[in-house]
């Protein structure tokens, strides 16, 4: 059972997340996959290749795209000024996911 701090996970998860799970179809069960796998699997999503994510001998491809989410996650490793201004904003009354995804979301505006 996922759980934060003695808080079921529809508590702990913010309504931004929520959103996202809904929007891209992504369950309670996926929550388990690290942020890495979750992107290289949107990477998959999105493109919607002749191949199965699942097929043992697609190991190289699945390999191909979560190298690509680890080299964007690194990418925004150092976040802009704008995304440290909106996690500052927000670092006093919120909790670091809450400060993240501020981040996350300035950086998705283009920011």
């Amino acid at each position: 059972m996922f759980d934060h701090a003695g808080r079921g996970a529809q508590k702990w998860i913010s309504g931004f997340t929520m959103a996202v799970m809904q929007a891209t179809g992504l369950a309670m069960t996926e929550m388990n996959l690290t942020p890495l796998e979750r992107a290289a699997r949107a990477m998959y999503d999105n493109v919607q290749p002749d191949w199965d994510w699942s097929d043992p001998d697609a190991e190289p491809m699945r390999k191909m795209y979560r190298d690509n989410a680890r080299v964007a996650f690194m990418a925004i490793m150092e976040p802009s000024a704008a995304m440290l201004g909106r996690g500052e904003a927000k670092l006093e009354n919120a909790d670091c996911l809450a400060v993240w995804q501020a981040m996350v979301a300035a950086m998705l505006q283009g920011e």
